[in-house]
């Protein structure tokens, strides 16, 4: 037993498709527990350049309450525009910082940031919830201009409810998540040799992964497949695109997931 516990994943071919940053991370533990990780990349991050956009925020900095950050990503990427114009990190101290969750947090702390609100769901919602919960609710966030430095291609929920509140919300696209080149070799060694675990991060993972390999062909392998999603949106996606994913961790965050898919196995091997 102890064997099995120590090698839940005993040799299994596992598909890790996240951001450059969470994936390392996580292929990494799996590989500790037994995985054999497929080399294989869905998204890649290119950091955007918008001289209109950085120049109307960066004007404003002393204007903002409130900066919310949805990702780590988007700490890095705005601390990277600060930099490039020699911003220095203290003109946006007087501000509050919001992030969606603890990995995002540590983000901002590595870069000096203090953090003043995580919610206790990871999610936009979560982020909304915590706002209600704050003295005075969503209704305190009237009249306060808000940064949101976030991907191109985020979910708009979080801003269009900040705006109903009241709130003067700018969004700052600060980089976007892309499809990545992908020989086409790779894509065909998949296929002669296909996962037993497929472990997705981000809705964005599995609409270009199904892109790379082709939807048909690649939502067949991952029926073929035991498939763990992070979060609800991204479980969302892989049960919209038609395959329902067996693990999906309690809370939204790495290590969670880590936690889910090796109690999943080693339950499997317990009982086999």
């Amino acid at each position: 037993m102890a064997e099995i516990l120590d090698n839940p994943l005993g040799n299994l071919r596992v598909l890790v498709l996240g951001s450059p940053q969470t994936s390392t991370k996580l292929a990494a533990r799996l590989e500790r527990w037994g995985a054999r990780i497929i080399p294989f990349r869905a998204i890649e991050m290119h950091k955007l350049k918008d001289p209109q956009a950085l120049r109307g925020v960066f004007d404003r900095l002393a204007e903002y309450t409130w900066i919310i950050f949805t990702s780590s990503y988007g700490v890095l990427y705005f601390m990277e525009h600060l930099a490039d114009r020699g911003i220095n990190k203290h003109k946006i101290e007087h501000a509050r910082i919001c992030a969606v969750g603890p990995a995002t947090a540590s983000t901002a702390v590595e870069k000096g940031l203090r953090v003043d609100l995580v919610p206790g769901v990871y999610v936009a919602e979560g982020i909304l919830k915590a706002f209600e919960e704050q003295p005075g609710g969503l209704g305190a966030l009237n009249g306060c201009r808000i940064l949101m430095p976030r991907a191109k291609e985020a979910r708009d929920i979080l801003s269009v409810k900040l705006t109903a509140a009241g709130a003067r919300v700018d969004v700052l696209p600060c980089y976007e998540t892309v499809k990545a080149a992908v020989e086409i070799e790779v894509v065909k060694d998949l296929f002669s040799h296909p996962p037993d675990l497929a472990v997705f991060t981000s809705s964005s993972n599995v609409e270009n992964f199904l892109a790379i390999v082709g939807f048909r062909e690649g939502l067949e392998m991952l029926r073929r497949s035991v498939t763990a999603a992070l979060g609800p949106i991204t479980a969302a996606t892989l049960e919209h695109s038609g395959k329902k994913p067996e693990i999906i961790p309690e809370e939204n965050t790495v290590s969670s997931l880590e936690q889910a898919i090796r109690a999943y196995y080693s339950k499997r091997k317990g009982l086999s």
